[in-house]
């Protein structure tokens, strides 16, 4: 090697190892900036609320009689409309509508969730309808928070909402957050519940860091995960902690979550039915899926349709709507128009289906 040709490289590796250097500083810093920082105010469960708190069994549930700005929680930690709704007693005939953040009604008053405008369709009222969703719940949470919250109410009617991020959640250790959460599990084709109690850890639990892992973990590279983020985008999130604590949910993960969540759902149903209630599934598009749904989702109706699960879709009645006003929230969360057609589809499917019964 000549003379020119050995400075040549040695500056090629000067430069090399001068680029990984800067990039472990930065990478370090930017974690340690992360640990370190200040935490939100509050003991934040799911992402953008501080109404609830941590429940050993479902991971976080509502508080009891929370008020907080639009979000009114009444005595049983269900969402009502307002305040003085806060010590009503629940109805001898009831209907529980089950879900997540588009069930709660995140970014609508209650009000004008669309369990709140079911129970005002039906004429004279004959129904209290119960809002038992909860934000960033999956469908093995909402299956948890039924036994524990709705149950005792013996519904007429058992109403769960889900959308297909819900799917991915089953299947989830823990929130985006890094909040924990119950995992079913399936071992010898039976359903486990497993990571009950769920452990409770506070906003940034500085004690219990591992500095090294925060280090040097490889699958932890705060850099390299936001060059991938493009590969999950259900991940993406404001708060980099986020991204930072985020699983790789990966295509075998969201078979097992079709497959948990078909499981669920269908021993929900059997113990409904059992009861002499009635069990029905709403789907609810996102604003990606006005078109057409993630295959997961589409598996997932079909499985549960050939289980003898009625299923009821949203989603040509959002598509009907949407050249009409406004569907979804800058949140990424449904209307109060979209909750209104949600509420309208669910009584005409209850009125229609029952008639087509007798």
């Amino acid at each position: 090697m000549t003379g020119s040709a050995r400075r040549l490289f040695y500056n090629l590796l000067l430069c090399v190892v001068s680029l990984a250097v800067v990039f472990f500083l930065v990478e370090a810093g930017y974690r340690v900036y992360v640990i370190t920082r200040q935490p939100s105010p509050g003991i934040k469960y799911t992402p953008d609320d501080i109404w609830t708190e941590y429940d050993p069994v479902t991971g976080w549930r509502h508080i009891p009689k929370a008020v907080v700005g639009d979000v009114i929680i009444d005595e049983h930690g269900f969402r009502v409309g307002q305040e003085n709704e806060i010590t009503r007693p629940v109805g001898e005939r009831v209907i529980s509508a089950g879900g997540d953040s588009f069930t709660f009604g995140f970014g609508v008053r209650g009000g004008e969730a669309w369990p709140a405008q079911l129970e005002r369709l039906f004429p004279g009222r004959p129904y209290d309808v119960i809002n038992i969703g909860v934000c960033a719940y999956g469908i093995g949470q909402m299956y948890l928070h039924y036994h524990r919250r709705a149950r005792r109410y013996s519904p007429e009617i058992v109403l769960v909402a889900f959308m297909s991020w819900d799917i991915e959640r089953v299947v989830r250790r823990s929130w985006l957050n890094g909040r924990e959460k119950p995992r079913y599990v399936l071992r010898n084709g039976e359903l486990k519940l497993t990571n009950v109690p769920v452990p409770l850890k506070l906003d940034f639990d500085k004690k219990n860091i591992r500095w090294n892992d925060i280090l040097f973990d490889r699958r932890k590279l705060y850099l390299l995960e936001r060059f991938r983020t493009w590969e999950r985008p259900e991940d993406l999130s404001k708060n980099p902690v986020e991204v930072y604590l985020a699983e790789k949910i990966t295509p075998d993960k969201y078979t097992e979550g079709v497959l948990l969540s078909q499981k669920i759902l269908e021993r929900w149903r059997d113990e409904v039915e059992i009861k002499g209630g009635r069990f029905v599934v709403v789907v609810i598009p996102t604003k990606d899926e006005l078109k057409s749904y993630r295959s997961l989702l589409q598996r997932l109706m079909v499985n549960l349709r050939d289980a003898g699960i009625e299923v009821l879709d949203c989603q040509s009645a959002f598509q009907k709507e949407q050249d009409r006003g406004e569907i979804f929230l800058d949140n990424k969360h449904p209307s109060t128009r979209s909750h209104e057609v949600i509420a309208f589809e669910v009584y005409y499917y209850l009125l229609h289906s029952s008639e087509d019964k007798k």
